[in-house]
């Protein structure tokens, strides 16, 4: 009899951690689904055609089409390398298979933020409360920063693939695969090296902490191809910008890190107006140090993330203020629990639930008003991202927008000789109209292809564009004669100028 109960209190053992795998796994799915029917709403207005996706796609565009990033595109080609073109290889390959298109980089950047969403939550499940931890990670990526981030063809979600691949390996304590994912962060974004250290931190840091590292001598085949991968991917890409030095120092060098290396970083770390965080951080790496230092890994990430939010300073890094904010947020569950589990002030455990419902309800509420987490009562006005919010009724452009700047080319190069030179405002929108460079019709880009002369500048002004007054600046800078601009308006909130030059 003792045996036959024995084995039934293990088949309910097996069906609860079954269920347990079961829900987590459904919850992941669900919340999946949530971020892709989110990032097809977002469309071209949230963001609108942005001027960086510009940058990095049209060498993409270039790859595709002549193997050279460098390839004269649109015309006469600017020497300047911005970035590492591991991204830019990454969209070049993609534009081979699928042909080129704004949505199918945007579309490629919402596929790496679910991965990121999904490698995050299965690295995280196996902290405490597990089902509270789970939707908490679901409720950020379904917030506005993941998901104009995920629609947004630059590197962040790339590089927050990277960084949840690495996470999630080092978590499974496989290092060798973890640093590998964590060593592409460099080559796709410079900026996100914070991350690349805070996991080489810990894997220095494990035989302080106590903890094994994975032994170099049992490698794994899969081990040593992650590993090869990462060294082969340095090593080409080190190899590219020594061959391409004039267009590294004009572009990576002069542009990106010299508007950097400009701010004060020190102060934007440590201002007072973060001391109680910082104190508040270092209060739970006690917590941790003591009771499970595991979770160092946990802490390191969320500061690396941090850092890049602070050092970097940009427009686009509140992503990682976000991520680094989830991060820390389960971590205070994590260690809240922890100290609720050891504390004698909760002997009953009806007293230690309430008083982890307690703590996971205070986590919810800080981070609701932090506006991390949706808030469905605002409706709009949540998803209000520095002046940009989702597209309604209206379309950013639609085929009748496309035919009437067609027809005004056409009619150009019936009357003029030589090339017919187009320059877009917002400057984004030429990645809307790529398929115009046919015959002598060329378009002008910074840092993509210059020319001497403009023939037509389409100016764009759209309730969508919180930027529209330095279109109005732009324009002024232009000098329009009389009988130079043709104007057009739809539904009273999209105006389009095609001024001749």
């Amino acid at each position: 009899m003792g045996s036959m109960s024995q084995a039934r209190v293990c088949v309910r053992m097996e069906l609860s951690k079954t269920r347990q795998q079961v829900t987590v796994y459904a919850l992941i799915a669900v919340f999946a689904g949530l971020i892709w029917i989110l990032h097809l709403a977002a469309g071209m207005t949230y963001p609108i055609p942005w001027f960086d996706e510009g940058c990095y796609l049209f060498p993409a565009y270039s790859f595709a089409k002549f193997n050279t990033f460098l390839g004269p595109l649109f015309g006469p080609k600017i020497d300047t390398i911005l970035m590492p073109p591991f991204h830019t290889a990454l969209m070049g390959v993609l534009f081979k298979i699928s042909g080129f298109s704004l949505a199918a980089a945007r579309h490629a950047s919402g596929i790496f933020m679910i991965a990121s969403f999904v490698l995050t939550a299965l690295a995280l499940k196996n902290y405490f409360p597990k089902y509270a931890v789970i939707v908490l990670c679901g409720l950020f990526y379904t917030n506005r920063f993941f998901i104009i981030t995920g629609n947004n063809a630059r590197m962040e979600s790339l590089v927050l693939l990277a960084a949840a691949a690495g996470f999630y390996c080092l978590q499974k304590n496989r290092d060798i695969k973890g640093l590998a994912c964590l060593a592409l962060i460099p080559v796709i974004h410079p900026a996100g090296s914070p991350i690349f250290l805070a996991g080489v931190f810990y894997y220095l840091l494990k035989p302080a902490l106590g903890l094994a590292r994975q032994p170099v001598r049992t490698l794994s085949a899969s081990d040593k191809i992650f590993a090869a991968a990462a060294v082969l991917v340095w090593f080409a890409t080190w190899l590219y910008l020594v061959n391409h030095v004039s267009a590294v120092r004009s572009g990576l060098l002069d542009v990106q890190v010299a508007r950097k290396l400009g701010r004060n970083v020190f102060a934007a770390l440590f201002h007072r107006q973060y001391f109680t965080a910082l104190m508040f951080m270092g209060f739970t790496a006690l917590v941790i140090a003591v009771h499970d230092r595991r979770s160092f890994l946990l802490l390191l990430f969320a500061a690396g993330a941090w850092s890049i939010y602070k050092i970097g300073q940009e427009l686009w890094y509140d992503i990682y203020e976000a991520y680094a904010q989830l991060l820390f947020s389960v971590l205070v569950l994590h260690a809240g629990r922890l100290l609720i589990e050891r504390s004698q002030m909760f002997a009953r455990t009806l007293m230690k639930n309430s008083a982890v419902c307690v703590l996971v309800f205070f986590t919810v509420f800080w981070n609701f008003q932090q506006t991390m987490i949706v808030n469905p009562l605002a409706g709009r006005v949540y998803w209000n991202w520095y002046g940009m919010h989702f597209q309604d009724g209206t379309r950013y452009l639609d085929t009748e927008d496309v035919r009437v700047a067609e027809g005004i080319i056409k009619k150009l190069e019936n009357e003029r000789t030589g090339e017919i030179v187009v320059r877009f405002y917002p400057g984004g929108d030429a990645l809307l109209f790529s398929h115009i460079v046919q015959g002598r019709v060329r378009i002008e880009y910074p840092f993509i292809a210059d020319f001497d002369r403009v023939d037509l500048s389409v100016f764009h002004f759209s309730k969508y564009n919180p930027w529209n007054n330095d279109q109005f600046e732009a324009l002024k800078a232009l000098n329009v004669g009389p009988g130079k601009v043709v104007a057009r308006e739809k539904n009273a909130t999209e105006k389009w100028l095609y001024v001749l030059g």
